[in-house]
């Protein structure tokens, strides 16, 4: 996974951070920063806190000091042309009430130059969010809130809807795959192994309420019943297992049927019309045959 963000000139490493503290706990992290502009920078920065949105799953800076003691950073500078490593500390205050699972400080960097610049660069400001579970009351959990699929699939692309929930109170990297089988039609207990996909391949983090959605669309051009187990999983959490089958009837197949049907509708249509013809070119109709023969009594008379 790529944990590095690009801010115009400036490249920073990683993109968050993750880390488990107990109250009154302090811990120094350490990130990098590339300085791509001609002049110094002088790095300046302060706690703030974090959102995310339950959707989109972005997450979004609010410009509160609720987090103004929990990030401890002091002004640092980097020179022009290199990478250079900064330091900051992360501290739970011991002194105010704690109760949820976990916590979103975030840090927020504020670049300016010291010198003259090149006109491209004024002052830049990037925030780094801080995933921060206390272990003393953190609960892990993940439920999945939608798991479905088509019924019966004309055509060989299924495409199958999947909603990770994070029900616990702290934050979650939920992780697992789909598998799909193929069910025999004589002993629906025989599953053979078809493939698998990785689920949430980007790592996405979730907060807690946050939902994670996947649209995955898994390719097969052969006609049966088939099977698909949705395995989710995360430190801490229970194992989730969901099942869901649907049946697969390729287009070819349906183009087969199709084509089958009419020439047996074309055969049938033409078996008709020939007995119909053969039966009237034999058979004298039942009325002429009863006025000819009223005719040659009447004449014999």
């Amino acid at each position: 996974m790529d944990t590095s963000e690009k801010t115009s000139g400036l490249g920073i490493y990683p993109a968050f951070f993750s880390l488990t503290l107990k109250k009154g706990e302090e811990r120094t992290l350490s990130l990098v920063v590339e300085n791509n502009y001609a002049v110094p920078l002088i790095v300046s920065g302060k706690g703030l806190g974090f959102q995310q949105d339950t959707d989109s799953l972005m997450n979004i800076i609010t410009m509160t000091d609720t987090f103004e003691r929990w990030v401890l950073f002091e002004n640092q500078v980097v020179n022009p042309g290199k990478q250079t490593e900064l330091s900051f500390s992360v501290r739970v205050p011991d002194d105010i009430p704690l109760t949820a699972g976990s916590y979103y400080p975030a840090l927020l960097m504020t670049f300016a130059p010291t010198g003259q610049a090149d006109g491209e660069l004024v002052r830049i400001s990037h925030a780094i969010p801080l995933y921060l579970e206390l272990s003393e009351n953190a609960v892990v959990e993940v439920s999945v809130s939608r798991f479905r699929s088509p019924r019966l699939v004309i055509g060989s692309n299924v495409d199958i809807s999947t909603e990770l929930l994070n029900t616990g109170n702290t934050h979650i990297r939920p992780s697992g795959y789909l598998k799909f089988s193929k069910i025999d039609l004589f002993d629906t207990s025989n599953h053979t192994r078809i493939e698998t996909i990785p689920l949430n391949p980007r790592q996405m983090m979730l907060l807690p309420e946050s939902r994670l959605s996947e649209e995955i669309s898994w390719t097969w051009d052969s006609i049966g019943h088939y099977q698909s187990d949705l395995y989710v999983m995360s430190e801490g959490a229970d194992l989730q297992v969901k099942t869901i089958d649907f049946w697969i009837i390729p287009t070819e197949w349906i183009m087969i049927v199709t084509a089958l049907a009419a020439v047996l509708a074309t055969a049938f249509v033409l078996k008709v019309l020939k007995r119909r013809s053969t039966h009237s070119a034999v058979s004298p109709s039942p009325k002429r045959m009863g006025r000819l023969e009223f005719l040659l009594r009447r004449t014999r008379q």
